[in-house]
């Protein structure tokens, strides 16, 4: 195994994290008989790690085919704002201006995650961060012994972390679902010059992956640690995870049918996770959780249908007007 899998399977590896965060996304009662499953669900949220990670290394792949920061950041940013702009701004206005359930200027500018602490969106602010900051990164990183720069660069941001977890709780809470995910991007970007680079992966390293997703949810089910080391034990198991998917993976490609549909997923997955959050919300307005069963799930099942129904009709249009923005901003 190379490392180099991880940019054969991104777009694959993208749609597993994105059908993973959709289903943690859920609001029904679960049938005791689907435990299991209830229990998968709840680590849904390591998909964003995966994505954040997945990004950090298509990051690196960008920079170096074309470092001109002008071009680099109308790419990231016009691919990033469009969509949401798209998806967000009806929402906000019914939200906002309709409903008077928030502050339309904060909450379409996403200063009211850290202000009020409004994660419904939060992706996008976190990801347009890390976009700022990744030539300062990769800068950093690649012009010397880029694991120990890691390692430090981690470090700086891990005890702002755990300072405001125990000592300005209410910041903490505000923001801390973006803030504790930069840590996997910084790894991800260091990452990916190994995916570059083609490197070869330690045999063991899908053997030790697994062994450590087994040990993590052991550990889970008997103790509780607080949320910021919950957050920051999600690094490990996400590094885990995706070694083992790639290793999955390349064991099924000749699974043509199943890699497609997981493409197909992984090429929508921003605006499927936009839609599937406001969707949600604005369902759940109107219609009670559990309309038409005893635990919601037909109500979610709905949900996801439509979101997904949203997402493939505007998908075209979005890729044709970012691809017209930035040949635009890049012919000026």
């Amino acid at each position: 195994m190379s490392w180099k899998l991880l940019s054969k399977y991104r777009s694959e590896l993208m749609g597993l994290a994105c059908l993973w965060v959709m289903l943690h996304h859920n609001s029904f009662d679960w049938p005791i008989s689907l435990d299991y499953l209830r229990r998968f669900a709840l680590y849904g949220n390591l998909g964003v790690d995966l994505f954040l990670l997945l990004s950090g290394v298509g990051l690196c792949y960008a920079w170096s085919k074309n470092p001109k920061l002008s071009d680099f950041y109308a790419r990231r940013f016009v691919r990033l704002l469009v969509p949401y702009l798209i998806f967000a701004l009806p929402y906000w206005v019914w939200r906002d201006l309709y409903l008077h359930q928030g502050d339309f200027l904060l909450d379409l500018t996403q200063l009211s995650l850290p202000l009020k602490g409004v994660i419904t969106t939060w992706y996008v602010p976190a990801m347009a961060a890390m976009y700022l900051c990744y030539p300062l990164i990769a800068r950093f990183l690649f012009t010397g012994e880029r694991w120990t720069r890691t390692v430090v660069l981690c470090a700086l941001v891990m005890l702002p972390c755990l300072w405001l977890a125990y000592e300005r709780v209410e910041i903490y809470r505000n923001c801390e679902i973006a803030l504790t995910r930069f840590v996997i991007f910084i790894i991800g970007c260091a990452l990916g010059q190994s995916v570059k680079d083609g490197q070869q992966m330690p045999a063991h390293y899908p053997a030790l992956g697994l062994l450590w997703i087994i040990l993590n949810c052991v550990f889970r089910r008997h103790v509780s640690p607080g949320d910021v080391w919950i957050r920051f034990s999600y690094i490990p198991l996400c590094l885990s995870a995706v070694v083992v998917l790639c290793w999955l993976l390349e064991r099924l490609e000749h699974c043509a049918g199943l890699r497609k549909l997981l493409r197909f997923f992984g090429e929508r997955s921003l605006e499927l996770y936009l839609t599937h959050v406001l969707i949600r919300n604005v369902f759940y307005h109107y219609i009670p959780v559990k309309a038409f069963d005893p635990w919601g799930i037909l109500t979610y099942a709905l949900i996801l249908l439509l979101a997904l129904f949203v997402s493939v009709l505007l998908h075209p249009v979005i890729t044709k007007l970012c691809g017209a923005l930035v040949a635009r901003k890049e012919s000026v």
